[in-house]
């Protein structure tokens, strides 16, 4: 009942505020002390959450976090609690809503944060699309074009070095689950150029000769075996070897 504990400090909270009497130093510290304790309940309330990794109260701590943001607007903690939120979003399964709020935050943060928002919004999003059972049809039009707007932002920020191969991984890994297999080809094969050593290169290379198998096009799939052979650091000895078969 993390949600229901909230809302009932908030509305206690609400109808104190409208006595007159208290005000300045009075009414400020009313304030903090009843949005730390509503605060309190919900962070309690996540850590248990994530630490049995149960997903219903996640889903519960997130509605709970959410009446936070919803009635406390102004509130300093602002910041935080949306992170606590998107957090709670993912480990609820919820990743359309934990895209969209990673995508918000992103548009109001700078530097290192932005490019974290970003990173955390095209992974939300991909989830979304790659969804074994399917997400609804709006939610998954939309997630396309939040990823494709995510994934432009990052990479035009430069992106943190370390995270770049992934992120182009996950585009194209999006592209060829959608069957758009020339784009993500195309994307596959600029990885494994620009990012030899990266694992997402590795596993990128693979994919793309799995979309000309699946374009039936197998002097395509030829031309590509013979590249990602001769790029440097790109093939561990198995794969190496199973391409060299191929070609």
């Amino acid at each position: 009942h993390v949600a229901l504990d909230v809302s009932l400090i908030i509305q206690t909270l609400k109808t104190k505020l409208r006595d007159p009497k208290p005000r300045g130093a009075d009414r400020r510290t009313m304030i903090t002390e009843f949005e730390r304790l509503a605060r309190d309940i919900a962070t309690k309330a996540d850590v248990r959450a994530r630490d049995r990794s149960d997903i219903a109260l996640s889903r519960e701590v997130a509605r709970a976090y959410q009446l936070y943001l919803d009635e406390l607007p102004e509130i300093r903690a602002r910041g935080d609690i949306e992170l606590n939120l998107a957090g709670a979003l993912v480990a609820s399964n919820n990743y359309f809503d934990a895209g969209r709020l990673y995508q918000n935050m992103a548009r109001r943060a700078k530097g290192a944060p932005r490019s974290k928002h970003l990173f955390n919004a095209i992974a939300s999003y991909q989830k979304v699309l790659t969804a074994e059972h399917g997400s609804p049809v709006f939610q998954r039009v939309r997630a396309n074009a939040g990823l494709r707007r995510s994934a432009q932002a990052y990479l035009r920020g430069g992106g943190a070095a370390d995270e770049l191969p992934r992120v182009k991984f996950i585009i194209a890994q999006t592209l060829y689950e959608q069957g758009q297999y020339g784009a993500a080809i195309a994307r596959f094969v600029a990885l494994a150029s620009e990012h030899p050593s990266a694992a997402e290169a590795r596993a990128g290379a693979e994919l793309a000769l799995d979309a000309y198998r699946a374009q039936e096009d197998y002097e395509g799939l030829a031309r590509a075996g013979r590249r990602f052979l001769e790029i440097q650091g790109l093939l561990d000895e198995s794969t190496h070897a199973q391409i060299t078969t191929l070609v």
